[in-house]
């Protein structure tokens, strides 16, 4: 199963989720998972202090990622 994790958090300077988001993809990468690949989505660049094993993948810095991602404007009037 391929299971996608909201990597927007690790944009930059990391803190409160995005510090919680890498702690949980280190736990991720400290397990045997043969059965599922999680795949970390994220509009811009993101680092996490690990060497990720083969099973968790970056897919970040894309432009049409950036658009699908993007928190869509609210209208003031409902």
């Amino acid at each position: 199963m391929k299971i996608g994790i909201d990597g927007r958090g690790l944009e930059g300077k990391k803190s409160g989720i995005g510090i919680y988001i890498e702690e949980v993809i280190k736990q991720i990468n400290n397990i045997e998972d043969q059965e599922n690949q999680y795949i970390i989505y994220s509009p811009r660049k993101v680092e996490i202090n690990a060497k990720l094993k083969k099973h968790i993948i970056i897919k970040d810095g894309n432009k049409r990622l950036r658009k699908l991602l993007a928190i869509p404007k609210t209208s003031k009037n409902p």
